[in-house]
């Protein structure tokens, strides 16, 4: 969630990225960096929580990190899980994924690789 986002940003954003014909999206959860500006902003607002810089990368759950100023981690973590479901597991993805594997080659691969995510 951007600092802005509420519930219904959250769904218009999905909404949005489900209208497009592409073939991938890239949703991601807010990381307030040190230097930029938003984690100055924040910093300066109280919603920082930690300055152990070890914290700030991308391999972690940001929710270490900062408070969100208006949503709680439960509903970010849902949509965040929601919205890679709702996009990736689409009917008409799956069979343009599985037709575009099965030319290329890369079907076995490409099925190992969707088994190792944790869709839920």
């Amino acid at each position: 969630g951007l600092p802005n986002d509420t519930l219904e940003t959250l769904k218009e954003t999905l909404d949005f990225a489900l209208s497009l014909n592409i073939d991938y999206a890239k949703f991601a959860i807010t990381v307030p960096l040190p230097g930029t500006l938003l984690f100055k902003e924040w910093d300066a607002a109280g919603i920082i929580k930690t300055k152990d810089w070890n914290k700030y990368n991308f391999a972690s759950s940001p929710r270490d990190l900062y408070e969100h100023p208006g949503l709680n981690w439960k509903d970010i973590d849902y949509y965040y899980r929601h919205a890679h479901r709702s996009f990736y597991l689409r009917p008409s993805f799956v069979m343009r994924r599985f037709r575009n594997s099965f030319k290329n080659g890369a079907l076995i691969e490409d099925i190992k690789s969707m088994l190792q995510v944790k869709w839920f």
